[in-house]
């Protein structure tokens, strides 16, 4: 097996954050290029929401993805109120992505494609906001 390098790692990560970020924010959406977290954009009421996007092969053990997302939840959260964070394997399709969020207070899992459409608003082709970074 080939050993990735830390530049291909950081590679993979951008490109999985530019493919969730353009899946619910439609084609000219990006990442943030922030050190802090990896995405925003609004929901369909102009809230700003805040992610981290989380890129690498499937951990062991439903405990594992949980525990992963709460982690990159809580670093999300340390931005915004409105925050999420994402899972999505190397070869996922974006719409199949996990993502954890609170509703109550309590942590929700529910694949990005839900996440889009009932959490945001946004759904294909109608409701997309053009530019995000406004």
């Amino acid at each position: 097996m080939r050993r990735a390098t830390r530049a291909s790692i950081l590679r993979q990560s951008k490109q999985a954050e530019n493919r969730v970020a353009r899946y619910i924010w439609g084609p000219q959406a990006t990442r943030d290029w922030k050190d802090d977290h990896d995405l925003s954009g609004p929901d369909a009421e102009g809230m700003r929401w805040v992610g981290e996007v989380k890129s690498h092969a499937w951990p062991s053990g439903p405990g594992a993805v949980w525990g992963l997302l709460l982690a990159a939840l809580r670093q999300a959260e340390k931005h915004s109120q409105t925050a999420f964070a994402c899972f999505i394997p190397p070869s996922c399709q974006p719409q199949r992505a996990l993502v954890m969020y609170r509703s109550g207070g309590r942590p929700v899992v529910v694949t990005l494609r839900d996440f889009r459409e009932e959490r945001l608003g946004l759904f294909e082709g109608a409701n997309r906001v053009q530019d995000v970074h406004q």
